[in-house]
């Protein structure tokens, strides 16, 4: 059952990335004509700078997941990591079906489901919790300036509502078993309620909430140690900084030079709106608010324009298209296995 509902799985995934590429063919055109416009070199370092930015995300679930007590190794997390953003971007429902699709690879290697979901959970954690640092200096800079405007600022709250609902969860966890407890045999009963209607039988085991309940516990205690915790959101802030680097050196690529306060506006904004936009990873917003931002603060329509589409170009689109390849050679899904 389990091999047919993963079969099913990539199939209807496959359909909707073609759609998608389908209704998004003109930006991906769009993205080829701009970065011909560019000096090479200058696009090739950017290429590589976020070449090293997919490694350092990597670094960062290889610790969190090693402190939930699951030890894998950074080249298995990169491909894994890459094709999660396709799952993503073709099952729009809130980051949820990457961080799913995570969990998953990690339970078909053998681990623990809820350590898993506590390893995704403090990565996210991490990384927004870094972010958020960022996105306040931004604020303060943009609002210094007067470019700050109402919908940046209520946007932001979104990031909020994400962290305090992990920091949620997560204090269940360690201070809570037993509500935590009754949150997962309130989710068991749900999914067997419903699996009862379509099948008549049962789909999660009767001891299936206390089993993970206790894993997650156990996990989510590990996040205790605050020396260890310091480490994912160091990393977090390295792949950061390199995301801001990159667009540094994409405006290089068109000759223009920026300030760091323009620049992190610009990169602070886009990566909010990527968080929180309705649409699979902003597409489309991202670019536009970037465009709209830069050009609020002093930088040329045009280069503003160029600078957002090639960096969605190095930042999303080639890794899309190289997740749904890695996606699709994925040992768990291939018809061959099945």
């Amino acid at each position: 059952m389990k091999k047919k509902i993963r079969l099913f799985v990539f199939w209807v995934l496959i359909a909707l990335f073609t759609v998608f590429v389908i209704f998004s063919i003109t930006k991906l055109q769009n993205v080829v004509v701009v970065l011909r416009t560019a000096k090479v070199y200058w696009i090739l370092l950017a290429t590589f700078i976020q070449l090293l930015y997919f490694i350092s995300y990597s670094y960062l679930y290889k610790f969190s997941f090693r402190i939930a007590g699951i030890d894998e190794r950074v080249k298995n997390f990169f491909p894994v990591l890459l094709s999660s953003l396709f799952v993503n971007v073709v099952a729009p429902i809130g980051g949820v079906a990457g961080s799913a699709y995570l969990v998953d690879e990690s339970v078909r290697k053998g681990e623990s489901a809820s350590r898993a979901t506590v390893g995704v959970m403090g990565a996210m954690l991490s990384e927004f919790s870094s972010f958020g640092i960022l996105l306040i200096i931004s604020i303060l800079y943009l609002s210094n300036r007067g470019s700050l405007k109402t919908y940046e600022l209520v946007s932001s709250l979104g990031i909020l509502f994400i962290v305090v609902s992990i920091i949620f969860f997560m204090i269940l966890g360690m201070w809570h078993p037993g509500k935590l407890h009754r949150v997962f045999h309130f989710f068991q009963r749900f999914v067997n309620k419903i699996s009862m209607t379509l099948r008549n039988t049962t789909y999660l085991a009767d001891n299936w909430a206390h089993e993970h309940s206790s894993d997650f516990t156990t996990a989510v205690k590990s996040f205790t140690n605050f020396k260890r915790v310091l480490l994912p959101i160091f990393i977090a802030f390295i792949g950061h900084f390199l995301s801001y680097l990159s667009i540094f050196v994409l405006f290089l690529a068109f000759s223009t030079k920026v300030t760091p306060g323009v620049l992190l506006a610009g990169y602070s904004m886009g990566m909010l709106f990527k968080i929180v936009s309705p649409v699979p990873q902003g597409i489309g917003i991202v670019e536009t608010i970037m465009v709209l931002v830069f050009t609020s603060l002093g930088i040329r329509g045009n280069v503003a324009a160029v600078v957002a589409v090639s960096y969605r170009g190095l930042t999303f689109w080639i890794p899309l298209l190289i997740g749904f390849a890695l996606f699709y050679t994925n040992k768990s899904f291939r018809l061959k296995h099945e």
